[in-house]
C-alpha cells in the first residue's frame, strides 16, 4: 500500500476492521448509484487507497481499471460511471489528468467517494454529472426540512438544512456536513444571536446547542424565546 497516504495509514486501531466497514457502507452505495443511471462502473484505482473493493462488493458490469486507464474508458463509453475517491490526498491523481475536465465538461457520470484523511471516517457518494445526487448506506439525499436558521450580529445567516442521510449547512462560509445537529452545529461560528427551526421546539433546540457545547455569552432568542440563563 505505497501509495497510502500516512494520515490514512495512522487512522486509529483497527484499520482493516475500518477499511472493511467503509468498503461495505460504498457498495450500498455504488448499487443505488447504477439503479439510478443505469450505467456500469469503471473503477479508479484511487479508490484503493480507502477500500477494499473485491468482486462481490461490486454491481454486475463493473469495470475494474484500478491497473488500467479509466478515463480513457469512461470518455469512450458515454455508459460508463467513472469511480474515484475524494478527501485529503485522495484523487489527487485523476484530478491532475486533463481527461477528467473533459469527462465534466461532456456532462459524463461520475463517482466521488468522500472519506475523511484525517479520521478515515466514510461520509457518502457523491454522483455528479447531469444526475446529481448524494448517496449513503444505499439512501439517496433528500430535503427534511431546516433544523436550525442562526443569524449573526452583523446580518449573516445559516441554515442548517435535515436531511435524509444527515445534517448540512448553507450560506456564508465553507459548507459542512455531520451526521448529527449538534456535530453540525460545532462547525458554524459561535455567537448566534437568534437561533429558529422548523422541525425542532424549543427545548430541543436548545438542547442541541448545548450538547454541541455552544453556549454563546450573549443569550440568543431560541424559536423567539429568550431564556434568562444556560444550564
Amino acid at each position: 500500500m505505497s501509495q497510502t497516504p500516512w494520515l490514512i495509514r495512522a487512522e486509529g486501531p483497527g484499520p482493516e476492521r475500518r477499511r472493511a466497514e467503509r468498503t461495505s457502507r460504498a457498495a450500498l452505495d455504488l448499487a443505488a448509484v447504477v439503479e439510478q443511471t443505469g450505467g456500469h462502473l469503471v473503477l479508479h484505482q484511487a479508490v484503493d487507497i480507502s477500500f477494499a473493493f473485491e468482486a462481490h462488493h461490486l454491481p454486475r458490469g463493473t469495470v475494474d481499471l484500478r491497473s488500467g486507464d479509466p478515463l480513457g474508458a469512461a470518455l469512450a463509453d458515454p455508459d460508463a460511471v467513472l469511480v474515484s475517491g475524494a478527501g485529503i490526498y485522495i484523487g489527487t491523481p485523476i484530478a491532475r489528468d486533463p481527461r477528467w475536465t473533459q469527462l465534466e465538461a461532456a456532462g459524463r457520470s461520475r463517482v466521488l467517494l468522500v472519506t475523511s484523511g484525517l479520521s478515515g471516517e466514510y461520509f457518502g457518494c457523491q454522483l455528479e454529472g447531469s444526475a446529481a445526487a448524494r448517496f449513503l448506506d444505499g439512501v439517496r439525499e433528500e430535503h427534511v426540512g431546516i433544523a436550525a436558521r442562526l443569524t449573526y450580529p452583523d446580518g449573516t445567516v445559516i441554515e442548517v438544512e435535515r436531511t435524509t442521510i444527515g445534517y448540512r449547512s448553507t450560506g456564508s462560509g465553507p459548507a459542512h456536513r455531520s451526521s448529527s445537529l449538534s456535530g453540525l452545529i460545532r462547525q458554524v461560528p459561535e455567537d448566534a444571536i437568534e437561533i429558529e427551526s422548523e422541525l425542532l421546539d424549543h427545548d430541543e433546540l436548545r438542547a442541541a446547542m448545548v450538547e454541541a457545547q455552544r453556549l454563546p455569552r450573549v443569550l440568543p432568542e431560541i424559536n423567539g424565546r429568550r431564556w434568562p440563563s444556560w444550564p
